[in-house]
């Protein structure tokens, strides 16, 4: 089996395995509220049985990819947390490794590899990444005693593996340091880590082996890995390369951005009175924490225990969420938003922002 066929069922056989373990996402019944991208986006979660079938068919034929690529467009257009970092680069390395040439394919895949290293190190440049979400990661496996000075050289060292593919001299030494990169988280979200974020293992199991698979067998010049010679290549180059750049201003979904667990993103909590709290459903109910008058919902932990994804990261979208308990009938004074807003990358305070009752439900 030459390269780009490798690499593609592998890439197949991933997102496969990141589906069936994100199914809760992608399927109903449900009491966390869909998050369209626009106003009457179908509800498609009757058809995710048919997505494993188009994935079984790509593996033997290209014809099922075109079909692919628009039915999950189509659960991502229903519900935008369906939209995850795997997702993005799988269908992009997908398309590449399908419809170009295996020399060009094997060039756009590597341009995408290098830019997600270079751009996820880079987004981890702030300190709610090291304060926060560094010892979040490492906290159950080395027993909360990280080396935060580590923390701070983590960004860096991710940026320049990516620096590193691009060239025949220092390919080898990153490939070895992307393969212990990913061992190493594999190994925070494991039975001796963490056990959420399940959907993380195929993504970086994949991306490790891609690296030896892409970069492995190589001797592209970076310039052939930044420029290529297809209309396709430079739309990536756009898209992975230059378009991060504005989630240093936040101004980008974390997707994009590739800021994924970098701190670089919306958070919110809803605030509840107890007249409203026992409107809810059983199983919401359970996750309302007593705060003084109020009981606190953290959308954050709600979305981990119901669908075993991460929320939606961008502050809209919280705000889409909020609205969706008129459902619930509350009342003025009833609700309220708070939005945790991740600064710029030179910024040690965390900003705020409340969204009263009125605002969210009197200014649709």
């Amino acid at each position: 089996m030459d390269l780009v066929a490798a690499s593609r069922c592998l890439t197949l056989l991933a997102m496969a395995w990141a589906l069936w373990l994100s199914r809760r996402a992608w399927t109903g019944p449900r009491l966390a509220p869909r998050t369209p991208v626009f106003p009457g986006a179908p509800s498609v979660e009757a058809l995710f049985p048919a997505l494993f079938g188009l994935l079984a068919l790509s593996l033997v034929g290209s014809w099922a990819v075109a079909p692919l690529v628009v039915l999950l467009g189509l659960f991502c257009a229903s519900d935008w947390t369906r939209f995850r970092p795997w997702l993005y680069q799988n269908v992009c390395l997908i398309l590449s490794l399908t419809y170009l040439p295996p020399a060009q394919a094997l060039l756009a895949c590597q341009l995408v590899t290098v830019s997600i290293y270079f751009w996820a190190g880079l987004m981890k440049v702030n300190r709610l990444f090291v304060e926060v979400v560094m010892p979040y990661i490492t906290g159950p496996l080395c027993k909360n005693r990280f080396p935060g000075r580590v923390s701070y050289a983590i960004p860096f060292v991710e940026a320049a593996l990516g620096l590193g593919l691009l060239f025949p001299v220092t390919r080898g030494i990153s490939i070895l340091g992307a393969l212990g990169m990913h061992a190493f988280i594999l190994l925070c979200f494991s039975r001796w880590g963490h056990k959420t974020h399940r959907e993380i293992w195929p993504w970086n199991a994949a991306m490790a082996l891609n690296n030896v698979l892409l970069f492995g067998f190589s001797s592209s010049s970076a310039l052939d890995i930044l420029w290529g010679s297809h209309l396709w290549h430079r739309l990536l180059l756009l898209l992975f390369a230059v378009l991060p750049v504005l989630g240093f201003w936040n101004r980008l979904d974390p997707v994009f951005s590739h800021g994924h667990m970098a701190g670089r993103h919306c958070f919110g909590a809803l605030f509840l009175t107890r007249r409203l709290q026992r409107r809810l459903p059983e199983r919401l109910r359970g996750l309302c924490h007593s705060q003084g008058r109020y009981f606190m919902l953290d959308i954050s932990q709600w979305w981990m225990e119901e669908l075993r994804v991460p929320p939606p990261q961008q502050e809209s979208m919280l705000v889409a969420i909020a609205r969706d308990f008129r459902r619930y009938e509350p009342t003025e004074g009833d609700l309220r938003l708070l939005v945790f807003r991740m600064p710029g990358a030179l910024c040690s305070a965390n900003p705020q922002k409340e969204y009263t009752w009125g605002e969210l439900f009197l200014t649709d």
